[in-house]
């Protein structure tokens, strides 16, 4: 098991974080991200699922694992290793170099466009 803080501090210069407001258009992104880094081979695009193209940071810190703790599946590359990550966190909870050390895609979209269901 990894800590949060050991994940806090391991940003590659070769990672890619996709950074958005949920439901803004984060899989459309990943998509197009995944595509240019892997050459815009689209059939191969079409086999490999979403979840296996990027790992979710939210989803990997808090599914399965108790509170605080992660399984390590988003450390599953070696540091120096090209890693596509995904986040709906505030930037105040992403590790303090990521900005310095690696390559973010910030998706921003006018609030009142989102589409969210509230029961």
């Amino acid at each position: 098991m990894v800590g949060w803080r050991t994940v806090k501090r391991l940003v590659g210069e070769k990672d890619v974080w996709i950074a958005t407001y949920p439901r803004s258009g984060t899989t459309w992104t990943q998509e197009i991200i995944w595509n240019i880094r892997n050459g815009v081979d689209v059939e191969e695009s079409k086999r490999v699922d979403i979840d296996v193209k990027f790992d979710f940071l939210d989803n990997d810190f808090f599914e399965d694992s108790p509170i605080g703790v992660i399984d390590g599946s988003i450390l599953k590359l070696q540091q120096g290793e090209e890693r596509n990550i995904k986040c709906h966190l505030p930037i105040s909870m992403l590790p303090k170099d990521l900005l310095l050390k690696g390559k973010v895609v910030y998706v921003g979209r006018n609030p009142s466009t989102l589409y969210t269901l509230h029961c």
